[in-house]
């Protein structure tokens, strides 16, 4: 499955990876809603049922917790794999990333092999992500993430956790994320996350790349799975995991992924150190440049689209 764009109109084109069939239908909105009734109602009740599994490009907007767990509940399983997809236009082509790609589908044409395996099924040795997932906590615990409460505040927020396990080059990686998408009052307790505002803001980054002869990048920044502390106006309560010792609710006591509250601070960190290394500031607050025809760097949230000379190794 994917989703892209003809003239700002949505499109979802389904492939059946055997036969090679394919199906594209308009759309009336990108949701996630949207995308799993035009599966429902065009492929599964009407061309060959209801796959083993779906495969996703990780470039499309429709891929959240509720099309995860749809498909779930369905009896098929999701796969996320490709994380970088080419971007062509005049100019040439330039790689970038889901963060990317995502706020404007429509240039994306293909996408690479995947560089990174999100696991959806654990097979062969469960004790290594056993393992993984602990040793996640413990370092969590240590940083004081988390304080055990027998009983929550009243009115206080309860969510849950989900653990993504991924494997790079080998290495296991285990990261716990609060389903924050289930948090009600988030809207009226938190400010949104600042980004770049306009599709044209981000093309400016591209076009400054191509006619300068310099790599665009777009990087993870360092302190997005990081926690900072933040003015808690509000109690947030997660539930246990299995691997946690005991079965007391845990009081959130720093901010973690997932949470709105962590992002616009993460992002003012971001912002804070770009200008304490000089960067000046241009005509767009979340646009910055190193110089004339030096580099330029673009924060959307806190992860950096930048390009420029070798100076721009001080980011």
């Amino acid at each position: 499955m994917d989703l892209f764009f003809v003239e700002g109109d949505p499109i979802l084109r389904m492939v059946c990876k055997h036969t090679e069939s394919t199906l594209a239908r308009y759309l009336q909105n990108k949701l996630a809603r949207e995308v799993i009734a035009i599966f429902l109602r065009e492929w599964v009740a009407y061309t060959s049922g209801l796959p083993e599994s779906v495969e996703v490009v990780q470039g499309s907007e429709f891929v959240n917790m509720h099309f995860c767990s749809m498909i779930n509940t369905m009896g098929s399983h999701v796969d996320c794999e490709s994380n970088v997809a080419m971007v062509k236009d005049k100019s040439g082509s330039q790689d970038f990333s889901v963060a990317v790609v995502r706020r404007y589908r429509e240039a994306a044409t293909e996408a690479d092999r995947p560089k990174t395996v999100y696991v959806t099924e654990i097979d062969g040795d469960a004790d290594k992500w056993v393992r993984a997932k602990c040793g996640k906590l413990n370092g969590l615990q240590r940083r004081g993430l988390f304080e055990i409460m027998s009983d929550p505040k009243s009115g206080a927020i309860v969510l849950r956790s989900l653990w993504t396990l991924t494997e790079k080059k080998g290495c296991l990686e285990a990261r716990l994320i609060i389903l924050g998408h289930l948090d009600k009052d988030k809207k009226s307790s938190v400010s949104e996350a600042p980004k770049l505002r306009r599709n044209l803001t981000r093309k400016t980054v591209a076009k400054y790349a191509a006619t300068n002869g310099h790599k665009l990048e777009v990087g993870d920044g360092c302190s997005a799975f990081s926690q900072y502390l933040w003015k808690r106006g509000r109690d947030i309560y997660v539930l246990p995991e299995a691997e946690w010792d005991g079965l007391g609710l845990r009081l959130l006591r720093k901010p973690l992924c997932g949470l709105a509250d962590s992002a616009p601070y993460r992002s003012k960190t971001t912002l804070q150190a770009l200008n304490d290394l000089g960067l000046e500031q241009s005509f767009c607050t979340r646009l910055f440049s190193l110089g004339e025809n030096a580099g330029i760097v673009g924060i959307d949230v806190n992860d950096p689209l930048c390009c420029g000379d070798k100076n721009m190794r001080i980011l």
